[in-house]
C-alpha cells in the first residue's frame, strides 16, 4: 500500500457496504475531493477487490451477506499491509465497537451519518498512520452493568470508549445524576489493558474530610491520633488498575493538589511519610458538576482540569434521548427476569414512558420499571404500574427552574473539541440545534408545517427542505 504523505493527496478508497444507496453517496463524495473508489457488496468481493490492488482506506460495513465486517477485518488489513478500515455499522453496541477498534480499526461510524462526518472520519483516516491492533478481550455476559441505548448521543459514547480503553489517558465523564457515568467507567476499565487487575471506584466527599488524604493514599503508624498501623490507600491497592474517583468536583483543593501530584509525576506520599510511593494507576473522573463553571469561580484547580480532562464523555439526560427509552425498559425487563420483554409492554405504554421527565434519568426509569413488573404480577405492563411523573426538569412555563442553554452549549463545544473536532463547528451546532427543533414543533403543530415555518421564521418551502434533509418525513402533511 502506498501512503499518503496528507489527507489531501489521491487516495484509493474501497467501500464494502451492500446498500448501493450508501456506495454511491461515499463514491461521490470522496471522487469530488479526487480520491478513486471502488466499490463492493460483500466482504468476499471486496477481499477479491483488496488483494488485486490494496486501497489507501477501507470503508467497511459491518452486516454484510455472508462474513460479517468485523470477522473480515483481519483479512483486509492483512491483504492491505494494515491500510486504515473505518467501520460503519446502523445496529451499534459497545461490544461491536469494541471489537473493531481492537481489530485495529481507525474510526467507527454510525448509520445515518452527516456526509461532513463521513468526510472528516476519511480525511482523519488517510492522515493517520497505521492502527495496531489489540489482543481481543474476553467476552462477558450481559448484565446490570450494560450500557444500552439506540440513540445517536450513546452510539456516540460507544465509540469514545472503544478509542479511549486500551489507552492511559485519564478520561472526565460528565452528566447528571443517573445518567450512567459509572457504568462508563467501569466499561472502560473492563476493555482496557488493565482489565485483569483491580477497578476501584470511589466518592471521595462521601468521606470525613479529615480521612479523604488517608483514604487515597494511606497513612503510616503514628501520622495521626488513632493511626495505630501502616495503612495501604486507594492508589496502592489499586496498583497496575484503574480508580474511578466520583463526585470529583467537590474535592477539597489541598486534595486536588496532592491528586495533580500522581497525575504529573506518578507519585504520592502516605499521610505522615516522606518518602514517596511510585504508582501505576489509570485515573478516571466523574462529576455532574460544571468543572469549567467551577474553574472560573476558584473551586477547582485549572490545572487539574486539564489533567482529567484528557478525554471528556459526556452523558446527556435521557429527557435529551428518549429513543433509549424502549430498549432500556425491555432491558430492564430481562434483568428482571422476563424471557420475552417486547410482550409486556405496548407502543402506547412507551410514548407515555417517553414523554416522562425522568429526573433521576437511566437510575429512576430502571426503579420504575422494577416498581411496575412486581405490581403488574406477570401480566402486560400498564401506566397504571408506574410511579406518578415527576416534573422536576420539565421545562414548561410554570418550571421556575432557570435553564442555560450556554451551560448546554459549552459541554457540546467541549465534547467536539475533545474529539479532535475543530471544523465547521458553528455548522455542526447549527444542525445539532434545528432538528430537534423542527421535530418537537412540528409534533406540536400535528405536522403543520405552515404553522411550523411560522413558528419559526421562516419560508415553508424552505422548512420542506430541512425536513427532507434532516430525515424527518413522517405521515403527510395536513396541508401542501
Amino acid at each position: 500500500m502506498t501512503t499518503n504523505d496528507s489527507a489531501n493527496a489521491p487516495a484509493d478508497v474501497l467501500v464494502v457496504d451492500d446498500e448501493p444507496s450508501i456506495c454511491w453517496a461515499f463514491q461521490r463524495m470522496l471522487e469530488e475531493q479526487g480520491h478513486h473508489v471502488r466499490t463492493a457488496s460483500s466482504a468476499e468481493e471486496g477481499l477479491e477487490l483488496a488483494s488485486d490492488r490494496a486501497p489507501d482506506l477501507i470503508l467497511l460495513d459491518v452486516r454484510l451477506p455472508k462474513e460479517d465486517g468485523i470477522s473480515a477485518l483481519p483479512k483486509f488489513r492483512s491483504v492491505t499491509n494494515e491500510a486504515p478500515v473505518v467501520i460503519m455499522t446502523a445496529f451499534g453496541d459497545l461490544d461491536t465497537a469494541v471489537a473493531a477498534v481492537r481489530q485495529g480499526a481507525s474510526d467507527y461510524l454510525v448509520k445515518p451519518f452527516r456526509l461532513e462526518d463521513a468526510r472528516r472520519v476519511c480525511k482523519n483516516a488517510l492522515r493517520r498512520p497505521a492502527v495496531t491492533s489489540a489482543p481481543a478481550s474476553s467476552p462477558t455476559a450481559s448484565g446490570a452493568n450494560d450500557i444500552v441505548g439506540v440513540s445517536a448521543a450513546i452510539q456516540h459514547v460507544f465509540r469514545q470508549i472503544a478509542l479511549v480503553a486500551s489507552s492511559d489517558l485519564s478520561v472526565l465523564i460528565t452528566g447528571e445524576t443517573g445518567t450512567g457515568k459509572e457504568l462508563v467507567a467501569a466499561a472502560i476499565h473492563k476493555h482496557s489493558d488493565r482489565a485483569d487487575k483491580p477497578y476501584l471506584p470511589i466518592a471521595p466527599v462521601a468521606l470525613n474530610e479529615d480521612l479523604i488524604e488517608s483514604e487515597l493514599f494511606g497513612h503510616v503508624k503514628g501520622a495521626f491520633t488513632g493511626a495505630t498501623d501502616d495503612r495501604q490507600g486507594l492508589f496502592e491497592r489499586a496498583e497496575g488498575g484503574t480508580i474511578l474517583l466520583d463526585e470529583i468536583g467537590d474535592l477539597p483543593m489541598h486534595i486536588q493538589v496532592k491528586l495533580l501530584r500522581v497525575l504529573e509525576q506518578r507519585e504520592y506520599f502516605r499521610v505522615g511519610d516522606v518518602t514517596p510511593r511510585r504508582c501505576n494507576v489509570r485515573l478516571l473522573a466523574a462529576t455532574n458538576a460544571d468543572l469549567g463553571h467551577a474553574v472560573r469561580e476558584n473551586r477547582f484547580r485549572e490545572d487539574l482540569f486539564y489533567r482529567l480532562n484528557g478525554l471528556h464523555i459526556h452523558l446527556p439526560p435521557l429527557r435529551q434521548r428518549r429513543e433509549d427509552v424502549a430498549p432500556l425498559v425491555q432491558h430492564f425487563l430481562r434483568l428482571a427476569g422476563h424471557a420475552d420483554p417486547a410482550s409486556l409492554v405496548s407502543d402506547d405504554l412507551i410514548a407515555d414512558l417517553q414523554g416522562r421527565p425522568w429526573e433521576g434519568n437511566v437510575r429512576e426509569l430502571r426503579n420504575s420499571v422494577e416498581r411496575a413488573a412486581v405490581v403488574a404480577r406477570g401480566r402486560r405492563l400498564s401506566v397504571d404500574d408506574f410511579p406518578v411523573a415527576s416534573s422536576k426538569h420539565d421545562l414548561s412555563p410554570t418550571d421556575d427552574r432557570p435553564f442555560d442553554l450556554a451551560v448546554h452549549v459549552e459541554s457540546w463545544v467541549h465534547n467536539a473539541l475533545s474529539d479532535g473536532q475543530r471544523a465547521d463547528l458553528l455548522a455542526r451546532l447549527h444542525a445539532e440545534v434545528e432538528k430537534p427543533l423542527i421535530r418537537i414543533l412540528m409534533q406540536r403543530t400535528g405536522q403543520n408545517r405552515a404553522k411550523t415555518a411560522e413558528m419559526l421564521g421562516i419560508h415553508r418551502g424552505t422548512l420542506r427542505e430541512k425536513i427532507r434533509s434532516y430525515g424527518l418525513e413522517t405521515d403527510p402533511p395536513s396541508e401542501p
